[in-house]
């Protein structure tokens, strides 16, 4: 029976709520330092991977995800049912915001073109596009490269080179992730009390 659970410390107002996940979730967010590490856990381990669902596509996402459990990252792979309160697109949105990085695989898409768009404009995560070699991308997918979290697509010949080739994007991936950090530790908004004039 769960009702009525007291999540406060012994001696604080009693916090209750009614269902175990749910005070694992109220406890998080009311001890800010934990909720921090869980967020940052995600961020630093999690990856997205985005692609089609059919068997033998589902089969190289499968691959993938169990190569970066390798390296000690957790990936999502994005098949479940939607929560109820959530479209495909914000629950898209909001695992791709708490990601280190994105991998989208273009082979034969279908709602991957979507979700690349949803993303990319909207998180400065690195997205590292896969497809399989002698299948074209979809015509729109160049305009995302106007994004510098964008990296340089690889063409993979089979399941065994996607495989092998996991810790090389990774790497790239991670590296790009570094970049992005650094680029917002430098940055130093400031107001000029002067406009400059163009050089002439």
């Amino acid at each position: 029976s769960q009702a009525r659970l007291n999540i406060s410390p012994h001696g604080d107002t009693p916090f209750h709520v009614d269902d175990l996940r749910t005070a694992g979730l109220v406890h998080m967010l009311r001890a800010g330092e934990s909720w921090s590490r869980v967020v940052d856990t995600l961020t630093n381990r999690a990856v997205l991977i985005l692609g089609r669902f059919t068997e033998e596509r589902r089969t190289v996402l499968e691959a993938i995800a169990e190569e970066l459990r390798l390296c000690n990252d957790l990936p999502i792979i994005f098949t479940f049912d939607k929560p109820p309160d959530r479209s495909v697109s914000e629950t898209v949105r909001i695992l791709a915001g708490l990601s280190q990085f994105v991998i989208v695989d273009l082979t034969a898409p279908k709602s991957s073109p979507l979700e690349s768009h949803l993303v990319v404009p909207d998180w400065a995560v690195p997205i590292f596009p896969i497809i399989q070699r002698g299948e074209a991308q979809f015509s729109m997918f160049d305009d995302l490269y106007d994004y510098p979290w964008v990296l340089r697509g690889y063409a993979y010949a089979d399941l065994d080179d996607v495989r092998v080739n996991v810790p090389r994007l990774r790497m790239a991936a991670l590296a790009k992730k570094k970049q992005i950090n650094a680029l917002r530790a430098a940055r130093r908004p400031e107001f000029l009390d002067h406009i400059p004039l163009p050089d002439q």
